[in-house]
Order: C-alpha cells, then structure tokens, then sequence
C-alpha cells in the first residue's frame, strides 16, 4: 500500500502519512469494542482487517486534494483548509454509506445474528472515526510533514512525462467517447422525430 501511494505521490513523507492515520482510526475501533464489551474473537479481529482496507481510503482522498492545491502553488496552511473543506461532504457521506451498508448486520435474528452483530459495529465504528480522521488529523500532517519549499525529486521529474502522458490519452478518450455519445444521441434524436412525423402523417 505504502509503495502504491509513493509511487502517485513521487513523496515518500506522503505515502508514510497512512501509517498514522491508520494506527488512529484502529485505536477508534478498539475503544468502540471496549464500549460495547465486546472481545477480541475471530469476527471482531476479521472487521479490524477489513476496516484496514476501508479507513485509509478517506485519508488518501484528502491529502491528494490538499496535495494538489500545495502544487499549484497555494500556502499550506491555505491549502490543507481549501481542501479539506472542498471534500468535506464527499468524505462524510461515503463514510456514512459504507457504515449505512455493514450496520443492518446488527439486525440479524438467532445464533449468526449474534456471532456478526460484533463484525457490524466494530467495521461501521471504525469508517465513521476514519473519516473524522481524515476531516482532523489528516490536513494537520500534512501542514507539519510538508517543507516550506516543496521541491520534487528525481523520481518525480522522470516518471512525470509518464503521468501526463497517461492523462492525456484517458482525456482523449474520454472526448471521443464524448464526441461518439453525442453523435448517437443526435442520430437517435433524428431517428425519434423521424418516426413521429411519419406517424402523424399516417394518422391524418
């Protein structure tokens, strides 16, 4: 996970940030076991793996943003601010969508029910804390783990042709899938009224 996101950020002061707001969000869930007396079994540590793949999601989204405004030349304080706040809702409401999804497990009847009632609320509780991880703690490492002069390295100025080049072809491709769209869009259109006319002739 730590080489995927180095190799997109080109930073490795970046791609380490997750290994503190995972550790957070973890530590979140465990205190929601604590409150709900729930122990360490087989489920409880199988919602903790899953949750591991679930909570850094929030954190990348939101360091890419402020990652973004840092390379387009905005303060860092600025720049953490704007893009947290840009991603605000879209952090609030994914996470409250994954937690909506694992928490009518809750609601099961009979032995399973009881068995995965704890797999439910240990994930859900864990997606919900990520997110206020990635609103709180997030935008303040990146202003304390960001230099003041952020200077790309060799690695970045060699692989950067790479990246525009891909992103310039999946822009391409994505105005001739456009262009394509439209062109049978307006075929069919022409097709419809076509048909409507010659059907209004019939009638009359």
């Amino acid at each position: 996970m730590i080489l995927i996101i180095y190799l997109f950020f080109r930073d490795w002061l970046i791609a380490l940030r997750p290994l503190i707001d995972i550790p957070v969000s973890l530590i979140g869930a465990f205190f929601i076991m604590y409150l709900f007396g729930f122990t360490i079994n087989v489920l409880t540590l199988l919602a903790i793996v899953l949750a591991t793949g679930l909570v850094v999601d929030d954190g990348i989204v939101v360091t890419e943003n402020i990652y973004k405004k840092m390379e387009a030349g905005m303060n860092k304080w600025k720049a953490a601010r704007e893009g947290s706040k840009e991603i605000y809702f879209a952090v609030i409401s994914t996470s409250i969508t994954l937690a909506v999804v694992f928490l009518p497990i809750i609601f099961l009847e009979g032995f399973v029910g009881r068995l995965f009632r704890e797999f439910g609320i240990v994930v859900a509780g864990a997606v919900l804390i990520s997110a206020l991880v990635s609103l709180t703690l997030t935008p303040v490492l990146n202003v304390l783990m960001t230099k003041k002069v952020p200077k790309h390295s060799r690695f970045y100025e060699r692989t950067e042709p790479f990246f525009r080049g891909m992103e310039n072809g999946y822009r391409k491709l994505l105005q001739g899938f456009h262009e394509d769209t439209c062109g049978s869009l307006c075929h069919y259109r022409r097709l419809f009224c076509h048909h409507l006319f010659y059907r209004q002739q019939y009638t009359v």
